[in-house]
């Protein structure tokens, strides 16, 4: 029961929308699908959330369906990208993706070029070269499901190991279905 619903934040028709729309320290509530490509440059503290099936599918398949960068710390729970250069990409620090799922991207499922990002509890698959990649330093990768991502499928920042700095960090990923041959658990 809402004591005011006179104080309701507007509906908007696609995430790039509600994120414009957002305060600092607010929360985007996800309840659809749309075909868009979004970037965020949004924060601090900024909330997205999926709050029944939602689903952002790439407008333009050469980018990225979301790009986070600016201030942060942005943290996204449940969304599902798709069809996009990279489902996800991070080019700023101090984000977390927990829960995303990331499948059918021509390059990566979850881009990440900034630093002290979390990457948690998702599923990525699928992708064209690579499932969590990129030149962050400070990540922490962690109980993350990939399966059949091209290339280096079998790559998380690195090997999951180190980023030559020896900073990225990985734990209880699960690999499945691998073609490139190696596994990394």
């Amino acid at each position: 029961m809402l004591e005011n619903p006179a104080v309701l934040p507007p509906a908007c028709r696609t995430l790039h929308a509600a994120v414009d729309a957002s305060a600092s320290g607010g929360v985007v509530c996800v309840y659809a699908r749309a075909t868009e490509n979004v970037v965020i440059n949004k924060g601090p503290d900024l909330e997205i959330t999926q709050c029944t099936v939602a689903e952002a599918a790439a407008l333009n398949l050469g980018l990225p369906v979301v790009q986070i960068l600016g201030a942060g710390p942005v943290l996204v729970i449940g969304l599902d990208e798709t069809g996009g250069t990279a489902g996800w990409r991070l080019d700023g620090d101090g984000y977390e993706l927990r829960g995303v799922r990331s499948y059918d991207n021509s390059v990566d499922g979850i881009l990440v070029n900034g630093n002290d990002n979390e990457i948690s509890v998702n599923r990525v698959g699928h992708n064209g070269a690579c499932g969590v990649c990129g030149t962050a330093s400070g990540t922490l990768v962690r109980d993350n499901k990939m399966d059949d991502s091209g290339l280096c499928e079998h790559e998380v920042l690195g090997a999951g190991t180190t980023d030559g700095g020896g900073s990225n960090r990985a734990s209880g990923v699960k690999f499945f279905d691998i073609e490139a041959g190696g596994c990394f658990e």
